[in-house]
């Protein structure tokens, strides 16, 4: 992996690339039946399977992971994704899986925020992206106070429990970015 991004630290946490040590406890993290309720691929992983994808992972020039973790204890608050890097047109597909007991305190808005400053303001990047269930209402409302836009939807794309849902892509575009040629 290289060190395209390089992160620091928000107010309350650490942001950090993810290491071989911190694999199982973000298996746990995404094997949450919460979590992967809101995946569109909600399949557990197994200790094999996550320690491929880890492989995988650090071969890639277009995908990150990055832990979060709180500053005092220690604790995982979440997994912050980076997928579809694309440095030539300055876009990115984000993403970010939140441990239970972080939920509703603010952190997914502190981590989003630090994450787009840092695309848009050090980077330099023009547009990222992301897209959530119709059912997930929580992730819908911080993507919209982010400041994120309905770009479509793909319609009747996911099966849950027999049901299929909507998947709502939104995308966010960095005002400031000039095209150079």
């Amino acid at each position: 992996m290289d060190n395209l991004f390089q992160l620091d630290s928000t107010q309350r946490l650490t942001l950090k690339l993810i290491s071989l040590r911190d694999i199982e406890e973000v298996r746990f993290l995404h094997n949450d039946p919460s979590v992967l309720s809101n995946l569109t691929n909600p399949t557990e992983v197994s200790e094999q399977m996550q320690l491929n994808w880890f492989n995988a992972l650090e071969d890639s020039q277009t995908s990150y992971r990055y832990v979060c973790r709180h500053k005092k204890t220690n604790q995982l608050v979440g997994v912050f994704r980076i997928d579809n890097l694309d440095p030539l047109n300055r876009s990115a597909m984000i993403g970010l899986d939140i441990s239970k007991e972080f939920r509703r305190q603010g952190y997914a808005y502190e981590i989003y925020q630090y994450m787009i400053a840092y695309f848009f303001n050090i980077k330099k990047y023009n547009r990222l992206y992301l897209s959530t269930l119709e059912s997930n209402f929580q992730a819908i409302n911080l993507y919209e106070k982010l400041g994120f836009q309905i770009e479509g939807r793909q319609i009747k794309s996911i099966n849950r429990g027999g049901k299929l849902l909507d998947l709502i892509c939104y995308y966010k575009i960095n005002e400031n970015t000039r095209i150079q040629i």
